[in-house]
């Protein structure tokens, strides 16, 4: 059995910067490109087989340089690949990032992410682990009215689920309540976590949000992180993990890797605070490199840093 699997929103990024600002009508000059695999639940999974977790990566995947790119850049981080499912028919999809300073923008071409359906699952997924994550839930459109009955089938088979929302292109995430209904773990940042707590207070935003989930956990970027739980065997008060202070290439991926250290201590049995201390190590090694996963903690590094 595995510890932990994901839906992958298949892509590579293309990372411009770091000063990556276009003006229409002129080519502009940029320092540094790099090539790599993206998506958030490929990184994700990239950092929590770098932990040493046993992890698989489910759906979609082209048959195309893109997808040997990503398949190799999880198989390279120890993630089992076997389950996913290759489709010569289908693109591998691309994201075009311009960086600048702490900040990123985005263009992506979905391909697979926005191919890939619940038909893509193996059989009987919902009992190969012990918990599922997932990410990118508007980006994959595909699964987008299923989230909810496959949250719920996976946590009635006994396990545990873990939600980035990212963002909703149309900002109304449209069906998510339905789907927190089965969520164990909620991750969103500042602005995810106010726009879903319907509060500008970000501390009432996170309790409201916890009244209806166990675990709710804020990332903060270079502020680190805060959560509550309503564990019975942990504090019912607010947290807060400070970031730690490192250079920063760029931050791609930061949120993902972060994702992935804190369900490595809470899968682990770890207090809560030291969960957030353990995402933070991870969203903070993540932003030393340029990249979603080139700057990711390999496990005896981040229990060095623990």
């Amino acid at each position: 059995m595995y510890d932990v699997i994901s839906n992958i929103d298949a892509c590579v990024d293309l990372v411009l910067g770091p000063r990556a600002v276009p003006e229409y009508g002129r080519e502009t000059r940029v320092d540094d490109n790099t090539l790599c695999m993206g998506g958030s639940a490929s990184i994700f999974l990239s950092q929590t087989g770098r932990l040493g977790l046993r992890a698989a990566a489910l759906g979609l995947c082209g048959v195309d340089h893109f997808g040997e790119i990503v398949i190799k850049t999880l198989q390279s981080s120890g993630v089992d690949t076997s389950q996913l499912k290759e489709d010569p028919a289908t693109r591998t999809g691309l994201s075009v990032i311009l960086q600048q300073e702490q900040t990123h923008a985005i263009l992506t071409v979905g391909g697979c992410i926005d191919e890939a359906t619940p038909a893509d699952l193996p059989a009987n997924w919902q009992k190969s682990a012990r918990h599922l994550h997932i990410a990118s839930p508007y980006l994959l459109t595909g699964f987008r009215p299923h989230w909810p009955e496959i949250a719920k089938s996976f946590k009635e088979a006994g396990g545990t689920v873990s939600l980035d929302p990212n963002w909703d292109p149309s900002g109304g995430f449209s069906g998510l309540d339905e789907l927190m209904e089965h969520v164990t773990v909620l991750m969103p940042n500042e602005h995810e976590a106010r726009v879903l707590g319907g509060s500008d207070n970000l501390e009432k935003a996170l309790q409201d949000l916890a009244k209806r989930i166990a675990v709710v956990v804020v990332k903060r970027g270079g502020e680190g992180a805060m959560g509550i739980t309503n564990c019975p065997t942990e504090t019912t008060d607010i947290v807060t993990v400070p970031a730690q202070k490192v250079k920063v290439a760029d931050t791609v991926g930061a949120g993902d890797s972060f994702d992935a250290g804190f369900i490595y201590g809470f899968l682990n049995g770890f207090p809560f605070e030291k969960c957030l201390r353990a995402g933070c190590v991870c969203g903070a090694g993540n932003v030393t490199a340029h990249g979603g996963t080139a700057g990711q903690p390999w496990r005896e590094d981040f229990l060095k840093a623990m």
